[in-house]
């Protein structure tokens, strides 16, 4: 027979064994928003797929996770560019901004005091992967490097994007430039609403105008899920960024559009070119199909609103609007979007002047999901509301004024049970007076009768 102490042996075994089972077959971080599984579509280390007009995230994986970007921080040099430049300015490339960079990265080939336009300098960019370029537009924008790195890092905080430290411009590898799947969604989701940006990073062929020192070319992108000739061509992809580097492996983010829905697939070192752009794919694919129209708003709202009228420098209340929305709003979003991520808020004026026709717009609703706008909806009028005459107002004035001073009965209340009180108590002190006078006379009266 086993002792107790085998016994318990035996079952710490079985329990450990167990437990290391599980953890090895678990999936990290895997996250399906859409039905509540764990599914998971991508071999890449981190990743995360968002909704471009809501900012809502469909699925992650790791997405908090630090990584290195490379070159898909260029994101956040071409989008500061394109709000913080004109396309016709000319960049000069510098001696710092040739130079600056390692000889073997991803360059461009410009020279030492070549010139072109910034919209040439970004196209050189996106499509091209040029890094001196992004030193030379760094240069341009605020005088040196490390002010527009102090730039881009204080937009950073600004959307929230805690796990982001950018040191150049280009994402050449340093230990201390790095950032998440999450943050790099972001950066792109506050990039795409800018058309500028996104003209120029959708871009398969461009045609690069002579500079002083170079004849024209014609780029083509080195993006392949954009290109029609790859094996990678992607046809909702609109807008991608590829980088690549030992220590980052593959990066890649992809902007696609579909049937009017928008979506942004991050891929964080990835294992090869083919498992970059195929997981972006398997990530767009699986987003659009899971988006169906969805009611945000029921047709309901309705409220009841005072209407003004301005006379002798003072608004009054000249009568009562009846307002609502009454038409219901549909809006396209991911089926996992459930009620509670839905909100409807009523954009009103403090005041309201007549006149008011019926139909008049009054103001909107704006409906949001998860803090992000998707819909609004038009307030309007269901009444009349005229502007009174000059007597009219007059009489309203009086009114408005005997209102105000019945407004106040409990202060009226108290300073006549006040002067009641005081009222009493003077009685009382004159009665007292009389009183006491009265007994004094008794009292010498008696006196002067005692000696007769």
């Amino acid at each position: 027979m086993c002792n107790k102490k085998t016994i318990s042996a035996f079952l710490c075994i079985i329990m450990l064994t167990s437990f290391l089972m599980f953890d090895v077959n678990a999936q990290d971080n895997i996250v399906n928003y859409v039905d509540g599984g764990s599914v998971n579509i991508v071999q890449a280390e981190a990743c995360v797929l968002m909704d471009a007009k809501t900012g809502l995230i469909l699925y992650e994986k790791n997405p908090d996770e630090r990584l290195y970007p490379a070159s898909i921080t260029k994101i956040m040099t071409t989008y500061l560019a394109c709000v913080n430049s004109k396309s016709d300015e000319l960049v000069t490339h510098s001696e710092n901004a040739i130079h600056g960079v390692p000889w073997d990265s991803s360059l461009y080939g410009m020279q030492v005091g070549e010139t072109c336009t910034m919209d040439a300098a970004l196209h050189a960019i996106m499509m091209f992967s040029a890094n001196e370029v992004c030193m030379a537009v760094a240069e341009h924008i605020d005088g040196n490097v490390q002010t527009f790195m102090n730039r881009v890092n204080d937009q950073l905080k600004q959307w929230g994007c805690t796990g982001t430290q950018f040191t150049n411009p280009h994402g050449y590898h340093d230990d201390n430039h790095y950032t998440t799947a999450r943050d790099m969604a972001t950066i792109t989701y506050h990039a795409v609403q800018n058309e500028y940006f996104n003209k120029i990073w959708g871009c398969v062929y461009y045609d690069m105008p002579a500079t002083n020192k170079s004849p024209a070319v014609t780029l083509s992108t080195h993006v392949m899920n954009l290109r029609k000739d790859s094996m990678y061509y992607d046809p909702n992809a609109k807008g991608a960024k590829t980088g690549f580097h030992d220590m980052a492996w593959n990066t890649l983010v992809t902007y696609g559009e579909k049937d009017g829905n928008r979506l942004i697939a991050v891929i964080m070192k990835d294992g090869g070119v083919d498992r970059a752009y195929n997981d972006s794919k398997k990530l767009l694919d699986y987003g659009f199909l899971h988006y169906k129209k969805t009611n945000v708003y029921d047709g309901k709202y309705a409220a009841q609103l005072d209407v003004t009228q301005s006379y002798d420098n003072k608004d009054f209340t000249i009568g009562t609007l009846n307002v609502s929305a009454p038409n219901s709003v549909d809006v396209t979003l991911p089926e996992f979007v459930k009620g509670e991520n839905i909100s409807v808020n009523a954009d009103i004026p403090a005041t309201i002047k007549a006149p008011v026709s019926v139909g008049d717009k009054i103001g909107k609703l704006d409906i949001t999901c998860n803090g992000a706008l998707v819909a609004t909806a038009d307030i309007t009028a269901a009444n009349e509301v005229k502007e009174l005459s000059t007597s009219e107002i007059r009489i309203e004035k009086y009114k408005q004024a005997i209102k105000e001073i019945k407004f106040k009965p409990l202060i009226a209340v108290f300073v006549i049970l006040l002067l009641l009180v005081l009222a009493i108590k003077v009685i009382r002190v004159v009665h007292r007076s009389k009183k006491r006078r009265k007994n004094k006379r008794k009292k010498k009266i008696s006196r002067y009768s005692s000696y007769d």
